[in-house]
């Protein structure tokens, strides 16, 4: 319905502010379900795991080819769930 996707429209806008404050580099969403980040030297396999000591799950980029410096994040969690996910996992790029 065109409810539910204001939902995912408002939540793929959210996503996109806080990951470009965190200078990662991404397209914009156009099916805003997923967004596709890339960090520069990271390897999202290791990076994936350890965000899952954080309580975050992402995708590694690996698991849809040859993309070892980008992750998959679903913005399918609750509205007040998705800000502390993604500030996680900003943080986590800068470690």
């Amino acid at each position: 319905t065109s409810e539910i996707k204001k939902v995912y429209q408002r939540r793929a806008k959210l996503a996109s502010q806080i990951l470009s404050e965190a200078k990662l580099e991404f397209t914009e969403p156009e099916a805003p379900f997923y967004v596709f980040p890339r960090r520069r030297g990271l390897d999202s396999e290791r990076f994936a795991l350890e965000l899952l000591d954080t309580g975050v799950a992402i995708a590694p980029g690996t698991s849809f080819g040859d993309y070892r410096e980008h992750f998959r994040i679903a913005l399918t969690v609750p509205d007040d769930e998705l800000p502390v996910a993604l500030n996680k996992i900003c943080e986590a790029t800068t470690k």
